[in-house]
């Protein structure tokens, strides 16, 4: 006898059908062509001479594109790190202003500040002439002040080459004054890079008409600060190589202010430094992990946590349902660094044991999991294509192996529906949201977005990431005021506390925090074609 489902059970049905119907990211299972550089766009340049540009990544990286070294010495011992561990903006700023960390104020670097003609007087009471150029070179050089008073032990002195310091010199007389790239009298050109064409065309296609149709709803209300915002969109193509070159390229663009939803899954590893070293904010983009350990980016913003929060997720989860560490495996085929970042993480949880069973092209399923049936495993995580997945979940099945599966969500293809019974109640799946978290309004303007705009009726769950991270990127625009910078679009988006864009949890961030949506949902999937017996709870990640 079939057994009625209650309302909330069939409201789950239907949230876990929207989740593997594609109305829930996929994201994680992008494997992005290559990038190509950007579209070309009218405008101005930032108008930096070479050697101000030159200066410029001196001051933001402490790399020299000459070739010399750059050398940090720290301390009254003068020991010795790479200028690339200690550049000058991790302490001045974007801006040059600094910002107080620790007890310390870092010295405003701006030249109208510097040369103030009365000199300057410090919040520690030391006072000193002027700066002039052979006098901030010695600062920097030797730590000593105009009046010849030794800087504060925080400030690095740097050993750099007589072209370097002239490079840098050129670019602090620049630095808080310089034209920002992307933002014109009437108009920010906000760029994103999306695949237009092959396999994943469409869901690229759908990405850029959510991007549009939301910048185009901004500029119908007045833009803002009376700027309207303009979405300029490179193609991806190529192989990695190439479209690392190319992302690389974007980020030093001078005609765009920001980038918005661009896709990097399938190219994390290869993109890190990009994210590290870049100077352009990033808001949203599609990516499996985030790079969410020290170093942070500094300029680059996640909305949830990818698969990497997915897989701590269903590990917090199982060792709650259990009581203590699990004896567990991992099959997986492709997402290396996913798996050896689980690895990394359920080590720190105290976990003993974590398996690894590798499937290559030509192995076998069911030989793969005979291996690890004998081994008492209690819990089964799976980092595979959906179909891949669902097979394996037959073959267990098959041969009476029913440990607990942990699956990311956004590797949960419509498979998942038909699961076979033995894995009733035993099938855990991990989302950053669901459907339950959209609200009515947010709702109803989908909906006039998507007939005022035309928008493709499949790739929703794209759609509506990309629609989260633009309205994220214009509340750091609203937020940074008329006189926008990027610094100050950085500090903006650093201050945003439990932001509610409709679609998720409450987004936030903070100096330290990249990842705004940092929990999960986790759903526990029974029998959806009979009892429609479906569970899901909240999940807070550290």
């Amino acid at each position: 006898m079939t057994r009625r489902p209650s309302a909330a059970q069939a409201r789950a049905a239907r949230a876990v059908r929207f989740v593997v119907a594609g109305l829930l990211p996929l994201s994680g299972w992008i494997s992005a062509p290559a990038l190509v550089g950007l579209a070309e766009v009218q405008g101005g340049s930032a108008e930096l001479s070479p050697a101000e540009r030159r200066g410029r990544t001196i001051y933001r990286t402490g790399i020299s594109q000459s070739g010399h070294e750059v050398v940090a010495l720290i301390g009254p011992d003068a020991l010795e790190a790479p200028g690339a561990a200690m550049p000058c903006v991790n302490c001045h700023g974007g801006d040059g202003r600094g910002r107080p960390e620790g007890g310390v104020t870092p010295t405003d670097l701006t030249w109208p500040h510097l040369t103030k003609p009365y000199g300057l007087r410090h919040a520690s009471g030391r006072s000193h002439p002027p700066y002039d150029e052979s006098r901030l070179k010695r600062a920097i050089s030797m730590g000593l002040d105009p009046a010849g008073n030794e800087l504060h032990m925080a400030m690095p002195r740097y050993r750099l080459s007589l072209s370097d310091m002239a490079d840098l010199m050129a670019y602090l007389k620049r630095l808080g004054d310089e034209p920002q790239p992307g933002i014109y009298d009437n108009v920010v050109r906000i760029g994103t890079l999306l695949p237009r064409e092959g396999p994943l065309g469409a869901q690229g296609r759908a990405i850029e008409a959510a991007l549009r149709a939301n910048l185009e709803e901004t500029n119908a209300q007045g833009g803002v600060f009376g700027r309207r915002l303009e979405l300029v969109v490179a193609d991806l193509s190529g192989d990695q190589a190439v479209r690392t070159a190319s992302l690389r390229d974007l980020t030093e663009s001078e005609e765009v202010f920001a980038l918005a939803g661009i896709v990097l899954a399938g190219a994390e590893e290869r993109s890190k430094s990009i994210l590290l070293d870049s100077a352009m904010p990033i808001v949203g983009p599609f990516t499996r992990h985030p790079l969410d350990s020290f170093p942070l980016p500094p300029r680059v913003f996640y909305l949830h946590s990818g698969i990497q929060g997915e897989l701590l997720g269903l590990a917090r989860s199982i060792e709650e349902r259990l009581g203590r560490h699990p004896r567990a495996a991992l099959v997986r085929r492709g997402f290396r660094s996913e798996a050896e970042l689980l690895a990394e993480r359920v080590r720190e949880m105290g976990w003993t044991d974590l398996i690894p069973a590798d499937l290559g092209d030509g192995d076998s399923v069911q030989h793969t999991l005979n291996e690890i049936k004998g081994q008492g495993i209690e819990a089964l995580f799976i980092l595979a294509p959906p179909s891949l997945a669902d097979a394996l979940l037959r073959e267990a099945d098959a041969i009476g192996f029913h440990p607990l599966v942990c699956l990311p969500g956004s590797l949960a293809g419509k498979e998942i529906l038909s699961a076979p019974s033995g894995f009733q109640g035993r099938l855990f799946l991990a989302y950053p949201f669901l459907p339950q978290d959209w609200t009515a309004s947010a709702q109803s303007r989908y909906r006039r977005l998507a007939e005022r705009h035309e928008l493709p009726r499949q790739n929703r769950n794209a759609q509506i990431l990309a629609i989260a991270a633009s309205d994220v990127l214009v509340e750091g625009l609203r937020r940074s005021g008329r006189d926008l910078t990027r610094e100050r679009f950085v500090r903006a988006l650093e201050s945003l506390k439990a932001l509610r864009t409709g679609w998720m949890p409450a987004i936030s961030y903070d100096p330290n925090r990249r990842v705004g949506n940092r929990g999960v949902h986790i759903v526990q999937v029974g029998d959806v074609r009979g009892t429609n017996s479906l569970s899901s709870r909240w999940i807070d990640l550290p």
